[in-house]
């Protein structure tokens, strides 16, 4: 949301457009309005309300609503589908003409999920001939796994900007942002926000630049990494037990770090 989601990254958004869309350079250029954490109106039993994670409209004749998840399963699945009919319908007032919508695309970009990248759209499950909404074109969801990047249909640019996207990490980022002049930005931008949101992950990333190339920095910086923040951990108090469990390291491994 940090990234594609403020007007001050609106850049960031429109290359980011051009790459779901294949469409060239500058395509999307002051053409877009973006906004984050959008609180859906709903009027309903308690009326609990949805909140969108990234809504972008795009000449006032399009709606791009993009919901990252890290975790994808049949709850999100009916969520995606609350978040879509929300949208819909909420872009008419009181006796608009229903006939004219303007176009929903929702983007769910998902990792660690069974589900397969693809369109979805509302129809009835038993005939997909008899579909709800006339016109199937004006209202899509669209499944991105990142796990299946390489078979997605975009162009070059855009399946490497899906896994920057899905790096596990700052310097996996950096790696696959290297030569790509808007890929360096966005990386350096999120570079800034960890760095300001997560002082411990400085530690690691430190490690990570001392590594003689890209391949040592995954196997020595990440082990000396997460060491000193075992170190750390047993320093502030936390029990062996407890930092067995976040790092991964065992108890004997655990017993040799000096504190």
């Amino acid at each position: 949301k940090y990234l594609f989601g403020y007007a001050k990254n609106i850049k960031f958004t429109e290359y980011l457009l051009e790459c779901l869309f294949n469409k060239e350079k500058g395509y999307f250029h002051n053409k877009i309005i973006v906004r984050n954490s959008v609180i859906l109106n709903k009027n309903g039993l308690l009326k609990r309300t949805l909140v969108e994670d990234i809504k972008i409209i795009y000449n006032n004749e399009m709606i791009i609503n993009i919901e990252p998840y890290t975790r994808f399963d049949k709850h999100s699945v009916t969520k995606s589908f609350l978040y879509a009919n929300n949208d819909y319908y909420n872009q008419f007032d009181i006796g608009d003409d229903l006939k004219n919508p303007k176009l929903f695309i929702q983007y769910n970009i998902i990792k660690e999920t069974s589900y397969k990248t693809g369109r979805y759209t509302m129809v009835n499950i038993d005939d997909e001939k008899n579909m709800l909404l006339p016109e199937l074109e004006s209202f899509l969801i669209i499944l991105i796994n990142l796990d299946e990047i390489d078979n997605l249909d975009i162009r070059r640019k855009g399946k490497r900007l899906l896994k920057f996207i899905r790096a596990n990490n700052m310097q996996e980022a950096k790696y696959l942002a290297k030569g790509d002049e808007m890929l360096m930005e966005i990386f350096n931008a999120a570079d800034m926000f960890v760095r300001c949101n997560n002082k411990q992950l400085e530690v690691i990333d430190e490690l990570y630049r001392k590594a003689e190339s890209y391949e040592d920095g995954l196997s020595q910086g990440l082990s000396q990494g997460i060491k000193k923040v075992a170190s750390n951990m047993l320093k502030s108090g936390s029990t062996k037990e407890y930092v067995c469990k976040v790092t991964g390291l065992t108890e004997k491994e655990i017993n040799n770090i000096k504190v």
